[in-house]
């Protein structure tokens, strides 16, 4: 009864169940062509930008191992500093015992100017 009364309406309105046909293939054709172009074009943004994730990632990787090796040798001449220090602050303690002994054969402990090992006084002091 349905399609009885689409038909009469149809053809009240002067229109044939071909053109109703022709109609819907065409808008079928439409709705595939423009589901492909819009396929597409996600197809293309999704190219460009894992094109772009990409090249930005390697500019973070870049970056990174740059201020790392930069970290690296920071942290080598710092420890370079730290040890010739070290080392000078050896050869100091080495010196003023050297001097305290030398000095030692001409005066008396209490009166040497040269802070024995441990003492706080500063040389002339």
């Amino acid at each position: 009864m349905r399609i009885s009364a689409v038909l009469a309406s149809l053809d009240a309105a002067g229109v044939s169940l071909g053109d109703v046909l022709r109609d819907a293939v065409a808008r079928d054709r439409a709705l595939d062509d423009f589901v492909s172009a819009k396929q597409r074009e996600a197809d293309s943004i999704k190219g460009r930008n894992d094109a772009k994730v990409a090249a930005l990632r390697e500019e973070v990787e870049h970056f990174v191992a740059e201020r790392r090796a930069e970290t690296d040798r920071l942290q080598g001449e710092a420890n370079a500093a730290a040890s010739a220090f070290a080392q000078l602050e050896l050869r100091k303690r080495q010196e003023i015992e050297r001097l305290r002994e030398v000095l030692g054969h001409f005066l008396e402990d209490a009166r040497n100017p040269i802070p024995a090992p441990g003492n706080d006084r500063k040389a002339g002091a």
